[in-house]
């Protein structure tokens, strides 16, 4: 059995951490694994491009996101 557990952050003016988030977890949300195996993800209506990030970046979104240093 796979398990997926995936946090999709969104910038938001709106939000008062300046992100929003949504958890995806399968099994649990049913479109998890296959958002994840096609790269695409729908969240209200909108979809978007999923990517891996490179080491700098991946830092860099993390410490945004997550406020890791």
């Amino acid at each position: 059995m796979v398990y997926v557990d995936m946090v999709f952050a969104r910038m938001d003016a709106e939000e008062p951490s300046g992100w929003r988030y949504e958890d995806r977890s399968d099994p649990g949300t049913v479109s998890a694994r296959s958002e994840l195996e096609s790269g695409r993800l729908e969240w209200y209506g909108e979809i978007f491009d999923l990517r891996w990030l490179d080491g700098d970046q991946e830092v860099a979104v993390r410490g945004q996101v997550f406020d890791e240093v």
